[in-house]
């Protein structure tokens, strides 16, 4: 739907060239004589690459609506990662080209499926963050609790993270999974 670019807010989604962006930042520019400018820092739904982009405040652009829609992870086959939907069971197939945090995926795991105007999944969003049980790490020294220094982990779906000395095999781990970053231990 082509609306003004004022319209434009953080997390609003709009179409550009063929590919959709998402508003990360959104500023508007006023100068004294002529028009202002909006300038907007923008997330590609595609690849997450973040561009700043700037509008004449006259423009317009064309805002998609995007639904999300709860669906629980059911498996991999090549690219391609497939979904069931929690409320009717449709499934969905994405391509792993559209899914940059595929690798944080575990069966049975909750996500949001994005769905854009015309029926198209755009993306997915996984949970902000999410627990998994260390498989394999290098053994920890007593002592090493308060602690800077990392060492690389392997979790129970094959993701290599940073994780502190003081976790061992077979802890419980709460990791971030936009940044892959460790959280904490779970109890």
């Amino acid at each position: 739907m082509v609306k003004p670019v004022t319209e434009l807010k953080k997390g609003i989604v709009f179409r550009e060239d063929g590919e959709l962006w998402i508003v990360e930042n959104y500023e508007h520019i006023k100068v004294a004589r002529g028009s202002g400018t909006i300038k907007v820092k923008a997330q590609s739904m595609r690849s997450e690459a973040i561009t700043e982009k700037s509008f004449m405040t006259g423009a317009r652009v064309d805002i998609v609506d995007v639904f999300k829609k709860k669906a629980t992870y059911l498996y991999r086959e090549a690219n391609k990662y497939f979904f069931m939907d929690t409320e009717n069971f449709e499934n969905y197939e994405i391509d792993g080209q559209m899914i940059s945090s595929a690798k944080f995926l575990k069966d049975g795991m909750e996500v949001r499926v994005l769905i854009d105007d015309r029926s198209e999944i755009v993306g997915l969003e996984l949970p902000k963050n999410e627990i998994y049980k260390i498989t394999e790490t290098a053994v920890g020294v007593k002592g090493n609790t308060v602690s800077n220094t990392n060492k690389k982990a392997i979790l129970e779906n094959g993701v290599e993270v940073s994780v502190p000395l003081f976790v061992n095999t077979g802890d419980v781990v709460k990791i971030d999974t936009r940044t892959g970053g460790y959280l904490e231990r779970v109890k």
